[in-house]
């Protein structure tokens, strides 16, 4: 999330217009630092969602769980992205919904 953020914000230096899409299932698992620690991990990426979320950039956030998850669903609110849970989606309405927020 925090190299998405980078390239975003060079993009939009650029003048163009970031559309950030997140694959994940909402789990953290490695922190920034690079220890195994979920906890911290998730925190550390909520924060960094909350950040793109005040940066105002377009999300959308595809939760590649087994099924739709709190946390997933976590993450994405943090980042203000729209939430489409992979198991209840085909490629069509993936390819829709990415559609959809990049217009």
């Amino acid at each position: 999330l925090r190299l998405a953020t980078q390239v975003a914000d060079g993009a939009l230096k650029r003048g163009e217009t970031p559309v950030l899409v997140l694959l994940s299932d909402g789990r953290g698992n490695i922190t920034r630092d690079g220890d195994p620690d979920p906890a911290l991990a998730t925190e550390q990426a909520l924060a960094v969602a909350t950040e793109i979320a005040a940066r105002g950039y377009t999300a959308l956030s595809i939760d590649t769980g087994r099924r739709a998850s709190a946390r997933g669903r976590k993450l994405a609110d943090a980042m203000g992205a729209r939430y489409l849970a992979l198991p209840f989606a085909d490629a069509t309405q993936v390819t829709d919904a990415v559609r959809e927020v990049a217009a």
